[in-house]
């Protein structure tokens, strides 16, 4: 008898596996009690209505495919204004997600797609709401740097403060260092 361990899923690899993962997600994603009501919207219109776009844009990001020419922001904005989106919808998002690519595939681009989503969900949460989550910037590594120039007395010339992300800076002046946002 075969275990879940020894089974071996193949990696995404065309716009057919997107699909499959897609249509899973939402089914589950539509019944969800956190993301159920902001995604009302969909479940009413019908999953194969949003579905193309979704393709689109997940073909463009995981094989720069170059199908999605739209504003994900500007859509998850009329999303957040009906329905405040907050760090925990975005936790829960990549949550069902992770598990999602988890139970179909397995390979670098699928690794890769949970690595664009959680850079996506953290960009977008933080542009919509114009604040920081730590939750969310813990599952983006190595987390974007914020660059700023060290006042004089900070350090002696060439030592760097860093923050938790350990690669240095692509500067050579000593009197920049890498920073932990706020």
């Amino acid at each position: 008898m075969e275990t879940a361990a020894q089974t071996v899923r193949a990696d995404l690899a065309t716009r057919s596996d997107v699909e499959a993962l897609l249509r899973r997600f939402y089914g589950q994603v539509l019944e969800d009690d956190i993301l159920a009501e902001p995604f009302a919207k969909i479940r009413t219109m019908g999953l194969e209505s949003h579905l193309p776009v979704m393709c689109d844009f997940w073909q463009t990001a995981l094989f720069r495919a170059g199908l999605y020419t739209g504003s994900a922001l500007l859509v998850h904005q009329v999303v957040h204004d009906q329905h405040a989106l907050s760090a925990g919808h975005f936790l829960r998002w990549l949550t069902l997600w992770d598990s999602t690519i988890n139970q179909m595939y397995q390979g670098p681009v699928a690794e890769h797609a949970k690595i664009q989503a959680a850079r996506i969900a953290r960009a977008m949460h933080r542009r919509l709401t114009r604040a920081e989550s730590q939750e969310l910037d813990a599952l983006v590594w190595p987390p974007p740097p914020t660059w700023r120039r060290q006042s004089w007395g900070d350090a002696a010339p060439g030592e760097l403060q860093r923050s938790r992300n350990a690669h240095p800076p692509p500067v050579s002046d000593p009197h920049f260092s890498r920073v932990s946002r706020p």
